[in-house]
């Protein structure tokens, strides 16, 4: 089960990523044909990539590290093994 939630969870932030990564180029597009007030500066294209690549880059491995802590992680317990079923030892025959 933790890993679906793991697999969705990635799906949702590549489908992010890719969001941001469209609205920059668009708005990159637009503000080529845009009128630009002489008084504003636009941003460069080496920053507005930074910007947009730098928090993939991060989440990706925020990604990995969680992944490989789920993983080094003990498996849960079952419902029907309790504390005490865990350090009963065999019954031994008298």
């Amino acid at each position: 089960m933790r890993d679906v939630i793991f697999w969705l969870a990635v799906l949702s932030c590549a489908c992010g990523q890719a969001m941001i990564l469209r609205s920059a180029m668009r708005a990159r597009v637009h503000a080529q044909h845009a009128h630009t007030p002489a008084g504003v500066a636009r941003p460069r294209v080496a920053s507005e990539i930074a910007w947009t690549v730098l928090p993939a880059i991060f989440l990706a491995a925020t990604l990995a590290v969680t992944w490989r802590t789920i993983h080094a992680a003990p498996a849960p317990m079952a419902m029907d093994d309790g504390p005490a079923a865990a350090h009963a030892s065999p019954a031994t025959p008298r």
